[in-house]
């Protein structure tokens, strides 16, 4: 697949998903996926590097040719520099006292210092529109409270305005009940402040098909919400599917704040999406996520193209001068990541948990959380499997077949599965096997049992992420048969709804509310980000993803504000027998790269096919 393909397999996606669709159409041929089949193929190409990558330096988009939507008029900066908000002078520093509370924040809530810093710093900014300041990016570590800071600032800034403009939050549609629960949770509000914009209660705010007149229709607009849709509320909140799709509607509602939560989902930008959000009419625009720089530099430009249009130029002299440098490590790139750094400086606010520490406990990962993770020794049967993985991958690209990089792709996803279970991956009928031949054929199965009942006897709680339907059934099987108990699985065909009982926030508070030993299996790409499941304090990472963002995402599911106690993370990992298996390939490079992004702008380096050259 082409980078132009994936782009279109991704809009497809969300169409298909707004439209309640259990599959989607792959564009340009006649294959229907399941849509979780199909975001996984998204984010298996994403990031393991079809498109060119890894060893050749970022190529400057010399001629981009941006999905171009109709109705508004939007600035790409890409190629040139066609609109800047210019900034006549900078803020200067913050001080403590200058915070100012908003009168809605419930009386038992307390800001720790680090969020009441975060409201004094953004509240600074807010007031500094006069001198070009639009926005802010709110980076903080994944569990330090941004939500609770952004909520603040808008029921502050509702407070203090003449004109009541609403605010609006735009979000995964998995995280929108979250933000829901939090107003309720922080601010005293009026029932019917808040507006949900999306699913079911979207229907009432369309406007009919007669609102769409032949110049709309001409110029490609086919959704259109009713005027007026936002009048009366104080918040908005939506998904990016229905910013984009109503994207006209939107942009015409003049806000007073916009936050962009998980605003990595607007870091690519030619998409739609990203588009849509550039076109919104905002007196302030935050981009609030913990991983600003996920894969490169170009996120960082994108999230600040969204909130301070023109402050890092244009995109390609911004990668001419800025990402080949520093991505790839030239000479003087140390001079330009300081440079940068000062440059985005006044926008940034980041704070990582091991600074703010506020009562937090430990995360202990590795050998030191549990010794029994080192080498797990590959049984015959996988070790059978693995070696004939390998042979077919060698005898294919001697005989000249499927490109490179796609046959790489091919076998590394094999051999992750392997690693994982070899008959979950060889065997058609493995879901008929008994529970005693799996483990017998699997060592890391063996490992998670022996490991789940270490935490039972002390009563604690355990989420184990793979993103494999196979095996979260497998897991779910073993577990009732070892323990009698019921683990449930959260992936992407988990209702998203409130109303039922089995939704994925019900599922979550259910396993919560019980006490003693419990296990929620739980997949990376579904329920990786934005939940918060502070009930466990054991986290095991069955199968690795290929980022350490998005694995350190998963992780801070339990590892976040509200945690007691210390928090233990367990990466087992299947030995080859004298010779490096995939499993100890990847581990070593995530962790390499995981020390990279340390720097924010260091990014998170996600891994590709390079990588595993000499597997």
């Amino acid at each position: 697949m082409t980078a132009t393909s994936i782009d279109e397999l991704e809009e497809a996606i969300g169409q298909a998903k707004d439209k309640r669709l259990a599959s989607v159409r792959i564009p340009g041929s006649d294959v229907d996926l399941p849509i979780p089949q199909a975001e996984s193929l998204v984010d298996e190409f994403r990031e393991l590097g079809v498109k060119p990558c890894g060893k050749n330096p970022p190529k400057p988009l010399s001629d981009p040719k941006p999905n171009q939507r109709v109705g508004l008029r939007i600035h790409h900066n890409i190629e040139s520099l066609e609109y800047v908000e210019a900034v006549e002078n900078l803020v200067g520093a913050v001080r403590a006292e200058d915070i100012e509370l908003p009168t809605a924040l419930r009386p038992e809530i307390t800001l720790l210092p680090h969020q009441a810093y975060g409201l004094a710093w953004m509240q600074q900014r807010y007031l500094s529109q006069d001198v070009g300041i639009a926005g802010c990016l709110l980076a903080d570590d994944m569990g330090l409270g941004k939500t609770l800071q952004s909520l603040s600032l808008i029921a502050w800034a509702w407070q203090r305005s003449n004109s009541a403009q609403p605010s609006l939050v735009v979000a995964p549609v998995s995280l929108l009940e979250n933000w829901k629960q939090e107003v309720n949770k922080f601010l005293d509000w009026p029932d019917g402040a808040v507006l949900s914009l999306y699913g079911s209660d979207l229907a009432s705010k369309r406007s009919g098909g007669n609102a769409l007149d032949d110049d709309l229709r001409q110029l490609g607009v086919t959704k259109l919400l009713r005027p007026g849709f936002a009048n009366g509320y104080r918040l908005v909140l939506t998904t990016y599917e229905t910013l984009r799709d109503y994207e006209l509607s939107i942009a015409r509602q003049h806000w007073d704040i916009v936050v962009c939560d998980e605003a990595q989902k607007i870091k690519n930008p030619t998409a739609f999406v990203t588009q849509a959000a550039k076109a919104l009419h905002a007196n302030f625009k935050i981009a609030c996520t913990g991983t600003p720089v996920e894969n490169s530099l170009a996120d960082l430009w994108c999230l600040f193209d969204f909130f301070q249009p023109g402050c890092l130029g244009a995109l390609n002299e911004f990668t001419k001068v800025y990402r080949e440098s520093i991505e790839f490590r030239q000479e003087g790139h140390e001079t330009l990541i300081e440079r940068l750094r000062a440059m985005i400086q006044p926008w940034v606010l980041r704070r990582m948990k091991n600074e703010v520490h506020e009562g937090l406990p430990r995360k202990i990962m590795g050998k030191e959380a549990d010794r029994t993770t080192v080498a797990l020794q590959m049984s015959p049967v996988q070790r059978l499997a693995y070696m004939d993985a390998v042979a077919a991958y060698r005898q294919t690209k001697d005989q000249g077949g499927q490109g490179r990089s796609v046959s790489m792709l091919n076998l590394l996803h094999r051999l992750r599965m392997i690693c994982a279970h070899p008959l979950a991956a060889t065997r058609e009928d493995h879901e008929r096997l008994n529970v005693k031949e799996h483990i017998a054929a699997s060592p890391k199965l063996a490992w998670l049992l022996g490991c789940l009942d270490r935490i039972r006897i002390l009563r604690e709680k355990v989420i184990v992420f793979t993103d494999y339907r196979d095996l979260q059934r497998l897991l779910q099987r073993a577990i009732e048969h070892q323990f009698g108990i019921r683990a449930q699985i959260i992936n992407g065909s988990t209702s998203i709804g409130t109303n039922r009982g089995d939704s994925r926030q019900y599922l979550i508070d259910d396993f919560q509310a019980k006490p003693g030993f419990g296990v929620l299996i739980l997949s990376a790409s579904a329920v990786g980000f934005g939940v918060n499941i502070q009930g466990a304090n054991h986290v095991i990472h069955f199968t690795r993803t290929w980022n350490p963002a998005k694995e350190d995402q998963a992780t801070d599911r339990a590892y976040r504000i509200g945690q007691r106690r210390d928090v233990y993370v367990y990466c087992p990992t299947v030995a080859g027998p004298g010779f490096p298996s995939f499993e100890q390939r990847l581990a070593e490079r995530l962790d390499y790269k995981r020390d990279l992004s340390k720097d924010m702008l260091a990014g998170s380096q996600e891994l590709t096919a390079d990588d595993f050259d000499d597997l």
